[in-house]
């Protein structure tokens, strides 16, 4: 699975942040609102988890439900 996690930041949020999951193989792409302090590896575990639990749905969205409009901007972490 080429599972990729990209980050973005909620304006006026400093709690939290949007983690971007995107699969290359199942083109899976999924939106989760997480804390600050989680890292990829974090993220990765809970999509798994999410996974197992037969939930994925509670994240996943299509490639055109894109980011909310006007309250998130990216973020230079990688």
């Amino acid at each position: 699975m080429t599972l990729t996690i990209d980050f973005v930041k909620i304006k006026g949020n400093d709690e939290e942040k949007i983690a971007i999951a995107k699969c290359g193989n199942c083109h899976l792409y999924c939106e989760l609102k997480v804390p600050k302090v989680l890292d990829r590896v974090d993220v990765y575990n809970k999509i798994v988890d999410l996974s197992y639990d037969n939930k994925l749905s509670e994240c996943e969205k299509t490639e055109e439900m894109k980011l909310e409009e006007g309250n998130i901007e990216e973020d230079e972490e990688q």
